[in-house]
């Protein structure tokens, strides 16, 4: 699944999902 498609499902901002991306704690 795309990270921006992902960010959208949840109600999260894509910049908040890339930073806990890059930090590996991203709730998959």
């Amino acid at each position: 699944m795309k990270l921006s498609h992902w960010a959208r499902k949840h109600g999260i901002p894509y910049r908040t999902a890339w930073k806990w991306f890059k930090q590996g704690i991203l709730p998959a």
